[in-house]
């Protein structure tokens, strides 16, 4: 079931009480791998009729890959605002906890639009293009991959909400001859900061190259994946990027990025979603199954192949859980714009848990199994 402000009674309440109209502005931030789901429960909570404009840094990248989002609707006496910067899930801890201005949102238009405003509009939204903003925000709320410790913050003063399970899955090219990637080879792939001979990832007779791809050190996914792979999360990864056409095809030779790595699970995947050869050598990469392109090729992961079914019954083990972190003057207030905000997240919360399909989540009340940490052992419920 869908929650909504609009049908909610005990929001009604609270902006019946409000003296007058007034817009009430929620900044959000956190995970790139779970955008998409976050993207469905930030409108699904507004409302029908809600309005918003998006950016798009790569055409055809759509609403869900963009890194600045905001939406309205007009809830009881208020224009409610909801501003996304999509920044990384050590973000989505750090950002609602210290609660520090940040020059990273798209400004608020008027309602209507004067010159020069942003234009938001129903339906798919408006497309801003390969846009920056520098509007200043506080975050209220972050969704992240990963638990407070595994961010670097475990005592930040936050409501940790358990949205659902986030699945990750390594991919290699299209026509990859990669079929599995086991602990014991992921280790071997991002400890040299060289390529490794295939034949030690897959037991083959290969001596094709094979170079690690990877996320950069504010990545859920990549703290989820070390951690659960045994390398560790805090350790020194080596990593490649690939040359590729306009089609994802790999032209030239793969680059060291060393310890960096992509921003974007999308961006990654896109990297690897063509053809290479045994001229080039083979990528592999770590990524949230929602981001994943069509033409991947999905690795088994220690033998087990990626499925909803299999994570449920805890024989495929690459998963984590999705938190969305509430900071504490919010999840604390009793009165004013703070209960406002305090009102709508929890609707939206309630929503993304009733469904986090958009980015290959699972419901967590479906799972068979749990884990206590990131990279914890998976033991039945």
């Amino acid at each position: 079931m869908k929650h909504s402000l609009l049908k909610s009674l005990a929001a009604a309440a609270i902006f019946a009480g409000s003296a007058s109209a007034a817009d009430v502005v929620i900044n959000i931030t956190g995970s790139t791998a779970f955008r998409s789901a976050a993207n469905a429960a930030i409108k699904s909570a507004l409302g029908a009729g809600v309005k918003f404009a998006w950016t798009e840094a790569t055409a055809g990248d759509g609403a869900n890959k963009a890194t600045y989002a905001i939406y309205a609707n007009t809830v009881g006496a208020d224009r409610v605002i909801v501003r996304a910067y999509w920044a990384g899930s050590i973000e989505g801890v750090q950002y609602p906890s210290d609660r520090a201005s940040r020059n990273v949102f798209i400004p608020v238009p008027a309602e209507p639009p004067v010159g020069g405003d942003i234009v938001m509009t129903t339906g798919s939204g408006t497309n801003l293009g390969n846009t920056t903003y520098t509007n200043p925000g506080v975050i209220d709320a972050g969704f992240s991959d990963v638990y407070k410790a595994s961010a670097g913050f475990p005592n930040a003063d936050l409501q940790d909400n358990v949205v659902g399970v986030i699945p990750f899955v390594f991919v290699s090219h299209s026509n990859s001859p990669l079929t599995n990637i086991t602990p014991k080879a992921m280790q071997m792939i991002y400890q040299q900061d060289a390529a490794i001979v295939m034949n030690l990832v897959d037991g083959s007779t290969s001596t094709d190259a094979v170079y690690g791809c990877g996320r950069n050190g504010d990545s859920g996914t990549r703290v989820t994946t070390l951690a659960e792979t045994g390398y560790g999360y805090t350790n020194v990864v080596n990593q490649y990027t690939a040359s590729v056409d306009a089609s994802g095809n790999v032209n030239g030779a793969f680059s060291y990025t060393g310890n960096s790595g992509f921003s974007s699970g999308g961006t990654l995947a896109k990297t690897l979603r063509g053809t290479s050869s045994s001229a080039f050598g083979w990528g592999v990469a770590y990524i949230g199954f929602g981001d994943k392109q069509a033409t991947n090729t999905v690795l088994k992961y220690n033998g087990i192949d990626y499925s909803t079914a299999n994570i449920q019954n805890g024989s495929y083990t690459l998963w984590g859980y999705e938190h969305c972190f509430v900071a504490a003057q919010v999840r604390d207030a009793t009165t004013g714009t703070d209960l406002v905000r305090k009102t709508y997240l929890a609707n939206m919360v309630a929503n993304v848990q009733a469904d986090p399909s958009a980015s290959g989540g699972i419901v967590e009340s479906t799972m068979l199994v749990k884990r206590s940490g990131d990279g914890a052992p998976v033991v039945n419920k």
